[in-house]
């Protein structure tokens, strides 16, 4: 169940930021940024970028080779969780902005806990395996 939750997480996060990288933060306002180490949305959204097309290769490698895919979904999840971390302390906590609609105030907060997710059930993954190859040793047939 796991691995399906995986799959669906990475496939959200990999389509999102990608395109958010490409079409969103490069149209976003440049005062947002002003008071932080950032002179234009390039940086931002290559990081961004990285992330997704770190959760494509997340996603292949939990569909194809689940023990890679494990620590990649531990890594996509702390990658995300950075990125959105680094956000709120450069953009501000979007959360309480009143000028913002509800779900664009919201992403924040969505890919904080889509991030923890990913890290929780990388975690979860990786520790399933685990106890199954020394499984497998222990019981190995002669």
């Amino acid at each position: 169940m796991a691995r399906v939750i995986l799959l669906l997480l990475h496939a959200f996060v990999a389509i999102s930021a990608i395109a958010g990288a490409v079409w969103v933060v490069p149209t976003m306002p440049l005062e947002w940024i002003r008071s932080g180490p950032f002179t234009d949305w390039t940086i931002p959204a290559l990081a961004l970028g990285s992330v997704g097309v770190l959760a494509g290769v997340a996603f292949a490698a939990v569909l194809l080779r689940p023990r890679l895919g494990a620590p990649l979904s531990v890594a996509v999840g702390v990658a995300m969780v950075v990125f959105e971390l680094v956000e709120i302390a450069v953009v501000g906590w979007t959360l309480g902005d009143p000028t913002l609609p509800a779900f664009q105030a919201s992403l924040q907060l969505v890919y904080i806990v889509v991030g923890s997710v990913q890290v929780l059930l990388g975690v979860a993954l990786w520790a399933s395996l685990g106890r199954s190859l020394a499984g497998q040793r222990r019981y190995r047939p002669t």
